[in-house]
């Protein structure tokens, strides 16, 4: 019988040169940072990499992969063990300008029985995180996936941005749009619509609202209904959001507890480097 065979592609842009992002994948003092926090890597063809730490997906742990790939700056391919498969990790890098490369990420020969969304998020964490050390020596949330998710959807982010800038890229459809979604629409009223165009699940609209303070949502989950509150501490140097996710069914919980970190860390990157843009298809 044919299995199709899955993969994942993210595009997005980083605003250093090819051969700064190249390094970033094949220097353990970067790696360590954004993908794993521990890693050996022989940066040559049929080279190993090894990889390990909880914040591999999707389990944790370790692997151990061979590159198969190695043409600095412009492509990177390693092989990374997944349920008896080899999959493919597929590194393009195309150089724009000085300062500005875009990033191709090719994730390929999944298992068939892989959920193509938690890759997704967990690729989303780590470009995020990649983009954010790079460019601004900064990091946003990691996903520890040795970690059993807690009771309550609660994580809390800290934002180089001010808390009108903050609130602003919550509730502007414009700005939504260059961070989160591609069709946001909000009537910023209490019980007016609020919709990020999702079809499965997300927000509908807004229960309560408080400016440069608070934003609480009520959301849809096929026919469960819960509430999403970002909440907006102003500190010296910084925004502390925290968000509450409230109401979810204990089995919803890994999801978006792993969804909420990606989104988070797709916020910060949006308003610390000016662009989170990301373009993921499913193949």
């Amino acid at each position: 019988m044919f299995t199709e065979v899955k993969g994942l592609e993210i595009m997005s842009q980083v605003n250093l040169s090819a051969f700064d992002v190249f390094s970033a994948f094949i220097e353990p003092r970067l790696l360590n940072n954004w993908f794993c926090s521990s890693s050996n890597v022989e940066p040559r063809m049929g080279g190993s990499c090894q990889f390990s730490g909880p914040y591999i997906f999707p389990s944790g742990g370790s692997f151990e992969g061979e590159i198969m790939t190695f043409a600095p700056p412009e492509k990177f391919v390693f092989t990374w063990p997944m349920e008896n498969y080899e999959t493919r990790v597929n590194i393009i890098l195309d150089e724009k300008g000085a300062r500005e490369t875009r990033l191709l990420m090719a994730h390929d020969n999944l298992p068939p029985e892989l959920d193509l969304l938690h890759l997704e998020k967990a690729w989303t964490i780590y470009i995020t995180n990649l983009r954010l050390l790079l460019e601004k020596n900064s990091m946003g949330l990691r996903y520890n996936y040795e970690k059993t998710p807690s009771p309550t959807c609660n994580i809390r982010i800290n934002l180089y941005a001010h808390p009108e800038e903050v609130y602003e890229a919550l509730l502007i459809p414009e700005k939504l749009d260059r961070w989160v979604t591609t069709s946001a629409q909000v009537d910023p009223i209490a019980g007016g619509i609020y919709s990020w165009g999702w079809a499965k699940y997300g927000p509908v609209s807004i229960s309560n609202l408080e400016k440069n303070l608070q934003l609480v949502l009520n959301w849809q989950h096929a026919k469960e209904k819960s509430i999403v509150s970002f909440s907006l501490s102003p500190r010296k140097d910084y925004t502390q959001i925290v968000l509450n996710h409230l109401g979810l069914l204990p089995e919803q919980l890994p999801f978006y507890s792993q969804k909420w970190t990606a989104h988070l860390n797709l916020l910060k990157t949006f308003l610390e480097t000016g662009n989170a843009y990301t373009h993921t298809t499913h193949i």
